[in-house]
C-alpha cells in the first residue's frame, strides 16, 4: 500500500508526507506493519534510516513479497482499498 493510499483511506489524500513521517516516528517494537507501506510505485523509501530499509525489503521478503530491482511490482503485490 502506498502513502496517499494510506492517507487518503483516513481521509486526509493529501497527507501522504504525514503518514510517512508517522511511520518512521513508530517505536522500534511496535506491532504496526509499518513495512507493508512503500511507494506507490514500488519502491521502498530509502531516504530515512537506510538500515531499516534493509529491515523492511527483510520482511517483505519474509512474507513471500517479490522485488523486481529495488521495487515492489505493485500490479501483482500492491493493495488500494476501494473508495469509501
Amino acid at each position: 500500500m502506498g502513502y496517499g493510499h494510506v492517507a487518503s483511506a483516513l481521509g486526509n489524500p493529501g497527507a501522504a508526507r504525514q503518514v510517512g513521517y508517522a511511520m518512521a516516528a513508530l517505536p522500534g517494537d511496535t506491532d504496526v506493519p509499518w513495512h507493508r507501506v512503500i511507494h506507490s510505485v514500488g519502491t521502498l523509501a530509502s531516504k530515512g534510516d537506510p538500515v531499516r530499509v534493509l529491515i523492511q525489503r527483510n520482511l517483505l521478503e519474509a512474507e513471500q513479497v517479490e522485488f523486481v530491482g529495488e521495487a515492489v511490482p505493485m500490479g501483482r503485490f500492491g493493495w488500494v482499498p476501494p473508495p469509501s
